[in-house]
């Protein structure tokens, strides 16, 4: 069992942390603020994109496993961030579809 089809989204900033005509919050929000201070860039590669479905698919199977079989996830919009080490942390889930009970 796997998530079958996957998107990759890297949203980046439009301005500068260091341009001073623009509050904190307006440099440094991506996803959480309005959309035209940020930008959408497809994620592409050998190395991240293989992880994030390996993650989207431990996901899937732990759901599966402790609902012994009964739910399914079909669907999954997940936000990440990558730390300065590497590691992919979950901050949040916007949608969850399942198949089952």
């Amino acid at each position: 069992m796997c998530i079958r089809d996957s998107l990759y989204e890297k949203r980046g900033n439009k301005i500068s942390m260091r341009d001073q005509r623009f509050d904190f919050y307006e440099r440094a929000c991506t996803y959480e603020g309005r959309e035209y201070h940020s930008k959408s860039f497809q994620v592409h590669g050998n190395i991240l994109p293989p992880k994030l479905k390996s993650l989207g698919d431990s996901i899937a199977q732990h759901v599966n496993m402790i609902t012994f079989g009964k739910v399914l996830i079909t669907k999954m919009v997940l936000y990440l961030k990558v730390d300065k080490k590497n590691r992919m942390w979950i901050l949040w889930s916007s949608a969850i579809k399942t198949e089952g009970e």
